[in-house]
């Protein structure tokens, strides 16, 4: 289990300038509920790209409605941030444009069909519910050129993260905030061998 953010003591203000590292390039396959919120939440943050979309819908413009109307979460121009709106648009080859970002569309049944390096994916987000055991989650990998699979939902036998975040500029004075109660959210991580 993760260290609590008690045990591991009292946090600095870093005031130099932190070295540019190149976003993480993930993959999402299963566009239901949990991989578009995964989109919306890479939308929010500048070290994550989605790079490639692995959908079951009938056209693009079936992905791009999707993506901007939410039944739960609203519409894509209600999310707050600072930067411009998000703007998606369709590509003459079949691909999405979000905020000038190429992302391939692809709709393929059989994950061993797909090359994720093609796309320059390092990490799938499996978001189907589908391949939940490590053994299937492992196609990414072995088939897909992939470097590392989240799997969304719970798993028979990959090891399972329950996230909590607490963010805390904190000084040798002071103490760290009182934790929250875990969340019920689990992510599993398989990275192979």
């Amino acid at each position: 289990m993760a260290p609590d953010i008690a045990e591991i003591g009292h946090f600095q203000h870093f005031s130099g300038d932190l070295p540019h590292v190149p976003p993480c390039k993930i993959a999402i396959n299963g566009f239901g509920r949990i991989g578009r919120n995964v989109l919306r939440a890479s939308l929010l943050r500048e070290d994550v790209e989605v790079v490639a979309i692995n959908h079951t819908c009938v056209s693009v413009d079936d992905v791009i409605y999707l993506i901007e109307h939410d039944s739960t979460h609203g519409p894509l121009t209600s999310v707050k941030h600072s930067g411009p709106p998000f703007h998606v648009s369709a590509l003459p080859n079949g691909d999405i444009s979000i905020n000038g970002r190429r992302v391939a569309l692809l709709s393929q049944r059989d994950v061993r069909q797909i090359n994720w390096g093609l796309y320059g994916a390092e990490t799938v987000a499996e978001c189907t519910g589908k391949f939940t055991k490590t053994a299937l989650a492992k196609d990414h990998i072995e088939h897909g050129a992939a470097k590392k699979v989240i799997i969304s939902a719970p798993s028979a036998d990959a090891p399972a993260f329950v996230f909590k975040v607490v963010l805390c500029l904190a000084t040798s004075s002071q103490q760290p905030p009182e934790q929250p109660k875990p969340s019920r959210m689990y992510f599993q991580h398989y990275q192979g061998n």
